[in-house]
Formats: structure tokens, sequence, C-alpha cells
């Protein structure tokens, strides 16, 4: 009995760490999603401000 609830237990942490890292995955693409449109938009006002200048 003993050995059967230490695989349950077991099971439930992985299934737990699958989730965890599946939310972290989630949550580093939607800041690189932030930060590549600043970038973006920080670039087209690089293009304004040269094109000012020029």
């Amino acid at each position: 009995q003993l050995s059967i609830n230490r695989f349950d237990r077991n099971t439930q942490t992985s299934t737990g760490l699958k989730i965890k890292k599946r939310r972290l995955l989630k949550r580093q693409l939607l800041v690189l999603d932030l930060f590549m449109i600043v970038r973006n938009s920080s670039f087209l006002e690089d293009i304004r401000t040269r094109r000012k200048a020029v």
C-alpha cells in the first residue's frame, strides 16, 4: 500500500509541475510579445525622428 501511495504522490507532483511549466511558458511568450511590440514601436519612432532630422 505504501508503494501505491508513493506512486500516486509522484504522479500528482509531476502533473503539477507540467501545469506550472506550461503557465511559465505562456507568461514568457506574453512578455516576449510585449517586448517585440515595444521594440517595434520604438523602432518606428526612431524612423520618424530620423525623417524629421533629415
